[in-house]
């Protein structure tokens, strides 16, 4: 099941600002140029990235934007977005940004690895906000301890 490019109609979420942790799955081995971070192979399994919005429109913009396929390229999940499914989105609302602790949570996580170094973290010193499975990951018992709400997207 595909999202809608007007996600909006179906996804409830929220307006306010907070981080988030995006799942996708990935089926086909493909190779793509991510902005200035270079060409890299992306390999079937699942992905997740974190980040926060604390700009205009909070979790609802921002996470609806990356849910969209056809856009300009801004943000570096652009560029492999359309490789990827929607699968689960993690959020809170918490008034804290939280993505450079969410960020060492799944670096620590024995069954993650990087698959692309500075991933959306170009402006911090994590070596990424994106991480690679190759089963889905449980994001509710990484993040345990934080006041989370997760969303299936039914994949």
């Amino acid at each position: 099941m595909l999202v809608p490019s007007s996600a909006d109609k179906f996804l409830q979420l929220p307006s306010q600002t907070g981080t988030y942790c995006l799942t996708f799955h990935c089926t086909i081995l493909s190779q793509v140029t991510v902005g200035k971070l270079g060409t890299y192979q992306i390999v079937p399994g699942y992905y997740c990235y974190v980040g926060s919005a604390f700009g205009r429109g909070g979790l609802k913009s921002r996470i609806e934007r990356h849910l969209k396929v056809n856009k300009r390229n801004h943000w570096h999940l652009d560029y492999i977005r359309p490789y990827f499914e929607p699968v689960e989105i993690c959020y809170t609302t918490d008034s804290i940004k939280r993505e450079h602790q969410w960020s060492k949570l799944l670096l620590k996580d024995i069954y993650s690895s990087i698959p692309i170094n500075k991933f959306g973290s170009s402006d911090c010193h994590c070596p990424t906000h994106l991480f690679y499975y190759k089963v889905k990951p449980q994001i509710k018992k990484l993040l345990s301890n934080y006041a989370i709400t997760i969303l299936s997207l039914n994949r």
